[in-house]
């Protein structure tokens, strides 16, 4: 996506006339949204836009906020932003998709404003798959829950959106260990863990089926993938343990120092926030 510049300008007002200052304005209350599981997938939701139900699959590890499918964003009413989306797909080709807005976007009784979409870049039989397997037809990303925190509850499936600035019981659910994010990438939510092998980073995705590592980059880091999946006895995150867990090995297209994914297996045995107004992660 190309960069957006946001300008801000400070205004000094002098003299007793001065107009008071507007009363703040309460943030909205948090809502919890509903998710289907099938098998060890994303957590699959429903938004509305222009009074129409599209089924989505929730996938943090994609940074946009909304990937519809062609059939689907070519018929709601969008405004152009004059940006584009640049990705690779599965099979490692570069794509690149003009990206729009629309108006409104509700997910879970809470109004989302202008959030921007762009084109699903899988190919057609990919798409035909997804919606024939599960119903879904496209994807929501991390882009759209900035300015909340994201409480991610497998067991009991929803998820919790709470808004920043909400009240201090309402923030209660996202609590636990606190994983930073690290930075020196632009991967979107990616930690650094120390393992038995060294240190390593590992991006946060519930579109992953499971605990999967690179096999390129995981041989690059000194791991042996020569006997299929590999076991880290140590997975350490901000000096709290979550070994030992068992990764598989995929072969696909991923940026040099990109060690796997933290998928599906983790988010079932934790309850995960993603806070995305404090940047950071909290596991319980």
């Amino acid at each position: 996506m190309s960069a957006i510049a946001l300008c801000a300008y400070s205004a000094i007002s002098h003299g007793a006339t001065s107009a008071p200052a507007p009363a703040p304005v309460p943030a909205p209350p948090p809502g919890q949204v509903p998710f289907r599981l099938v098998g060890p997938s994303s957590p699959l939701v429903t938004i509305r836009i222009h009074d129409r139900e599209i089924p989505l699959e929730l996938d943090i590890g994609d940074a946009s906020a909304l990937v519809l499918h062609p059939a689907v964003l070519g018929k709601l009413n969008t405004t152009p932003t004059g940006d584009s989306f640049k990705g690779y797909g599965m099979e490692g080709k570069v794509f690149e998709v003009p990206i729009v807005k629309v108006a409104r976007v509700e997910l879970g009784g809470i109004v989302f404003p202008d959030v921007p979409i762009h084109r699903d870049g899988h190919d057609d039989a990919f798409r035909a798959k997804q919606l024939a397997e599960r119903g879904t037809q496209g994807y929501i990303g991390a882009g759209f829950f900035k300015g909340y925190e994201l409480v991610l509850d497998y067991r009991r499936r929803h998820i919790t959106l709470i808004p920043d600035g909400a009240q201090p019981a309402s923030q209660r659910s996202c609590r636990g260990q606190i994983i930073p994010l690290e930075h020196s990438v632009n991967w979107g939510l990616v930690s650094r863990v120390n393992t038995e092998l060294g240190d390593m980073l590992f991006v946060w995705d519930t579109g992953s089926p499971g605990l999967v590592m690179v096999k390129a980059n995981a041989q690059a880091a000194h791991v042996d993938t020569a006997h299929g999946p590999v076991t880290l006895n140590h997975f350490r995150m901000n000096g709290r343990e979550f070994g030992p867990l068992k990764f598989d090995v995929w072969d696909f297209p991923a940026p040099p120092g990109m060690t796997g994914v933290i998928g599906y297996d983790f988010f079932r045995d934790h309850m995960v926030c993603i806070d995305f107004p404090r940047d950071r992660i909290l596991v319980r």
